[in-house]
């Protein structure tokens, strides 16, 4: 998970300019949830084309079922992700395509997946974006995790191509009329200081972030959005470098913090942790369930990972999530299980409930105008409430419409050798506002 240059600065423009039990981890195979009730989820993420493949392609995980007889031509989706991201987020994908497959496709159609690796680059971002729409039988985007939005997300709305689950990654994605995010997207890191305020009683928290120009604007999003609202400032912001071996420094600027968030990459993190608590500092360190799982935290740590919150955007604890690992263990057996590739099946999911709801011809229009009348999907219990695409945003008094109140909120858990528990009863924090007193 690498920071990424061109979204944060974005955001902090706008935010600059607008704001006056115990749980454990695992890949057990669980009895399938089948479909949820209803309709029958960071600006830190980063470098080789464009492959397709449907449900038939996912690894291993043979169900034993006949296969199904499908009609007419596939029902195409894409998605377009920051290199890092592209194998978990696809290993979800692929794990609910194979299950959708499975059940007879969308509408007797079988589904099928584009997926393209933006290489770090707006103009392949872009020419992803002009070969999908050109593919009439492609009809929507759906979990893309895309740095270069002010490239892309011109190209769809003008398509009328609808983006199902995709990140909020840049400013673009914030305001675009065609997209339907799943969580917080950029926002995600950012949360962190929220759930050390209200779930850790913190109130001098410090920040160690990746070290470039969209990691230092990170402070000013957290002072603006997160932190303003429970009258709070981050104490101090220290940046750590990619190319660092030594975090003595860094780690010693930090030593009068009550709470530490920790934005860096997977590797990174993990060695700033070890340092940190070889050096003697015991303060309350945030984590990303983006960047790191219990598992490696276990593995690579050990007895060093004490005192730890890891912060997701999804309820850990939501029934969805055994449907999750179920499908990951019968259609893609092998296939990563974190946040990643839990929200690559949590956006396909919403597209394949939300298409086959449509009663008359799937087309992008169609779908469009569908997900816009969304009210009340369902999620499983991964969000605080389910999704209503026609709520009106009041994040930063209304700037930023596509956040909507549904994916407004993160879940914090404590660590402990192996396993997470939910803070305060597991109930949601909403990192925009301070909770009521």
């Amino acid at each position: 998970m690498w920071w990424q240059e061109p979204g944060c600065p974005q955001l902090v423009s706008i935010l600059n300019t607008k704001s006056k039990g115990t749980l454990v981890w695992t890949r057990k195979v669980v009895t399938h949830g089948g479909a949820f009730g209803g309709a029958c989820l960071g600006l830190v993420l980063l470098i080789s084309a464009c492959g397709s493949s449907g449900g038939s392609s996912a690894k291993g995980g043979s169900s034993g079922e006949a296969a199904p007889t499908f009609t007419g031509s596939p029902i195409k989706i894409f998605t377009i992700i920051d290199s890092v991201n592209v194998a978990p987020t696809t290993d979800g994908m692929k794990a609910e395509i194979g299950a959708i497959n499975a059940k007879g496709g969308i509408k007797g159609r079988k589904l099928e997946l584009t997926t393209c690796d933006n290489q770090g680059d707006a103009n392949v971002a872009a020419k992803c974006a002009r070969d999908a729409i050109a593919d009439p039988d492609t009809i929507a985007q759906v979990a893309s995790s895309n740095s270069y939005g002010a490239a892309v997300d011109p190209l769809v709305e003008q398509a009328g191509m609808p983006g199902v689950g995709v990140n909020l990654q840049v400013a673009a994605d914030l305001k675009s009329p065609v997209i339907f995010p799943k969580n917080l997207g950029a926002y995600n890191t950012a949360a962190q200081t929220a759930v050390l305020a209200d779930d850790k009683g913190a109130k001098n928290i410090c920040l160690a972030y990746y070290d470039s120009p969209s990691g230092a604007s990170l402070a000013t999003l957290i002072n603006s959005a997160m932190l303003a609202p429970r009258n709070l400032k981050l104490k101090t912001a220290v940046p750590i470098s990619p190319t660092a071996t030594d975090f003595t420094a860094q780690v010693a600027a930090l030593s009068g913090c009550d709470a530490v968030a920790v934005a860096l990459t997977t590797d990174l993190e993990i060695r700033f942790v070890r340092t940190a608590r070889q050096q003697g500092l015991t303060t309350t360190l945030a984590l990303s369930s983006s960047v790191v799982t219990p598992e490696l935290l276990k593995d690579q740590l050990g007895p060093l990972a004490t005192n730890l919150v890891v912060v997701s955007p999804y309820n850990q604890e939501a029934a969805a999530r055994k449907s999750f690992l179920d499908d990951i263990a019968k259609y893609n057996k092998g296939g990563r299980v974190d946040d990643q590739s839990l929200g690559g099946w949590f956006a396909t999911k919403l597209f394949a409930d939300t298409a086959n709801n449509i009663s008359g011809d799937l087309t992008r229009s169609s779908l469009l105008d569908a997900m816009n009348k969304i009210t009340s999907y369902d999620t499983g219990g991964l969000t605080a409430t389910p999704l209503d695409f026609t709520a009106k945003s009041t994040v930063l008094g209304g700037t930023l419409p596509r956040i909507f109140p549904a994916i407004q909120n993160v879940y914090g858990y404590d660590y402990g050798d192996g396993s997470l528990k939910a803070l305060n009863s597991n109930k949601p924090v909403d990192p925009f506002n301070a909770p009521a007193k």
